[in-house]
C-alpha cells in the first residue's frame, strides 16, 4: 500500500480545520435556544428549548418563523447551501434577526433596547463566522429603521459631585 503524502496533508488539514471550528463553536458566547429544520419532505420544523426567558420567547419564535419562511421560499437544497458560506449565512440570518427586533418592538416600544438586542444578539450569534462590521452593514441594509437607532452604553458613568 502506497502512502500518498498530499492526501495525508489534506486529511490532516481538514481534521485541523474541523477541530478549530468545533472548538470555536463550543466556546462562543451565544448558545442555540431554537432552530429550524428544513426537511426535504414536509413543512419546516421549529424547535425551541423550554428555558428561553419569557420576554425573549416571542422574538425567538418570530426569528425562527422567518427561517421557516425562507425554507419554504428557497427549498431545502438552496436553504442548506446558504449555510455553507459566511456571506450566505449572513443573508439568511439578517432578515431573521430584523424580524425578531420588529417583534420585540410590538411588545416593548423602547427602540434603543430593540437596537441593542438586535446588534448584540446577532454579533454574539455569528461572531465565529463574520466580523462585527459586516454584521452591522447587513443590519443597516436589512432593517435600517431599527439598526440606526441610538444604542445605550454598556457601562454607567459615575458623576462626581463638586466637579
Amino acid at each position: 500500500m502506497k502512502v500518498r503524502p498530499l492526501f495525508v496533508v489534506a486529511l490532516l488539514g481538514a481534521a485541523a480545520w474541523g477541530t478549530r471550528v468545533a472548538w470555536v463553536r463550543a466556546h462562543r458566547a451565544a448558545r442555540n435556544v431554537a432552530w429550524t429544520t428544513c426537511p426535504f419532505v414536509g413543512a419546516p420544523i421549529i424547535t425551541m428549548l423550554n428555558d428561553i426567558a419569557p420576554w425573549d420567547t416571542f422574538a425567538t419564535r418570530v426569528h425562527e418563523e422567518k427561517h421557516a419562511e425562507q425554507c419554504r421560499v428557497l427549498g431545502p437544497v438552496k436553504y442548506r447551501l446558504r449555510s455553507l458560506t459566511s456571506a450566505g449565512k449572513l443573508s439568511v440570518e439578517a432578515p431573521a434577526y430584523c424580524a425578531a427586533a420588529a417583534a420585540r418592538l410590538t411588545v416593548d416600544p423602547d427602540s434603543q433596547y430593540a437596537s441593542d438586542r438586535l446588534h448584540t444578539d446577532m454579533i454574539e450569534g455569528m461572531s465565529d463566522l463574520v466580523d462585527s462590521s459586516a454584521i452591522k452593514a447587513a443590519l443597516l441594509k436589512e432593517c435600517p429603521a431599527i439598526a440606526t437607532q441610538p444604542r445605550r452604553t454598556r457601562g454607567r458613568t459615575r458623576r462626581v459631585s463638586g466637579r
